[in-house]
């Protein structure tokens, strides 16, 4: 049977990762099957600036979050981080710039190392020092970019 989250109000307390089919056992001990449209998109949502005095994601937290956005690393639960390939110099400046402007946009903004057919990211919370959800925010949309091109 296929539930639709708005039938489910108790789902709200639940984290789901964020695969085309998840069976999850609720505290009523029955499965359910939910539909990949049912879940929210990371590179839909808007970072949220962060002001300090709220703990880092913890690595249960972590989870399901890392499992939406495809091969970050998760580095000591602290900073995600990633290597972008590209063709050549100029073709790795273009990411950058890419990503520099959805940086600005969202007010949050990655560590970027340049290099001739690479751009390395690194994405953490200053404030925190640690993991947010806008960091996984930021990487979706850094992913999304990417593979969307110039």
């Amino acid at each position: 049977m296929i539930w639709s989250t708005s039938r489910l109000p108790s789902l709200s307390n639940h984290r789901i990762s964020c695969q085309c089919l998840v069976w999850a056992r609720l505290t009523t001990g029955g499965p359910f099957l939910f539909e990949r449209s049912e879940m929210t998109q990371l590179a839909e949502k808007q970072c949220v600036p962060c002001r300090g005095g709220i703990p880092p994601l913890t690595s249960e937290e972590i989870k399901p979050l890392a499992e939406q956005i495809s091969h970050w690393e998760v580095v000591e639960n602290h900073h995600l981080q990633k290597t972008f390939k590209s063709e050549n110099f100029k073709s790795a400046l273009d990411l950058v710039n890419r990503v520099g402007e959805i940086a600005e946009e969202q007010g949050h903004h990655p560590d970027l190392y340049l290099a001739w057919g690479k751009v390395e990211v690194k994405i953490w919370t200053h404030k925190i020092n640690g993991l947010s959800e806008s960091d996984f925010i930021l990487a979706a949309k850094i992913d999304r970019a990417y593979s969307s091109g110039p």
